[in-house]
């Protein structure tokens, strides 16, 4: 079972109210190991009991489509992530990005200006798809909006969902709040306009933290860059309070 962060709540809170060792919690949620006393309301905690759900299955093998996305944004990672936005090289890459989904080009620095949906949207044309399956957008919540909508009228490739209805494969795409926003799946359902941020699942796999989904994306720490995101026993995103997940945007393709 699951238990989430409340306000005034720490670690070794928790672990008395559920009758069990902070060693026990600390296994349980092992990405909590290095600062324990660093938790954020919201945090979703596995707790033991005697009901658990049963692990998933692993991912089953990407489709030929979702296997090329990854493969374009670890290039992009690979050839860019030591690169700055402001160099010639990145910059020149952004407003090239930029145009070929659509997009007028401003600027590679301004904070008025992200980059980070363009890159998502860039890597998801360059794979093969169209304008019809994809929303091709400078702002994560266009497409991700658009998702949702396929996802609930039962059309499209891109389907939009609920961070607990869809364990990520490789090729999908995850949505997070960014600058302490605290979005939910039901405002992106309603809404196509608020920030965000969204990254490339590249990869699945398992560590001694447990299960993860490594990540790529654009305009983090002003370039292109890697990131882990922690995922549940059963292969769902693990939901944190501060910038937390609101949907995962799933490649039928």
């Amino acid at each position: 079972m699951t238990h989430t962060v409340k306000r005034g709540e720490t670690l070794g809170k928790i672990a008395r109210a559920h009758g069990i060792a902070l060693s026990k919690l600390l296994d349980l949620n092992p990405q909590f190991r290095a600062n324990p006393n660093i938790i954020h309301v919201g945090d979703v905690l596995i707790i033991p009991g005697e009901v658990t759900a049963p692990v998933t299955p692993s991912p089953a093998a990407p489709s030929a489509f979702a296997a090329k996305l990854a493969s374009i944004a670890r290039a992009q990672h690979d050839r860019f992530h030591f690169i700055n936005e402001a160099d010639p090289q990145l910059c020149g890459q952004i407003k090239r990005w930029t145009e070929e989904i659509g997009g007028e080009f401003f600027s590679c620095t301004s904070n008025n200006h992200p980059w980070s949906a363009v890159f998502v949207s860039w890597c998801v044309k360059e794979a093969g798809a169209t304008a019809s399956e994809f929303k091709f957008s400078k702002a994560h919540s266009v497409f991700v909006n658009k998702a949702i909508q396929n996802a609930i009228n039962g059309v499209g490739v891109f389907h939009g969902m609920q961070i607990n209805a869809h364990a990520p494969n490789v090729g999908d795409i995850i949505q997070h709040n960014r600058g302490g926003t605290k979005f939910d799946f039901e405002h992106a359902r309603r809404n196509s306009q608020y920030k965000s941020h969204s990254v490339i699942v590249v990869e699945i796999g398992q560590d001694e933290d447990g299960r993860f989904a490594f990540c790529i994306g654009g305009n983090e720490s002003d370039s292109v860059r890697s990131t882990v995101v922690r995922l549940t026993p059963q292969g769902f995103v693990l939901q944190r309070g501060r910038n937390p997940f609101i949907c995962v945007i799933k490649n039928m393709k």
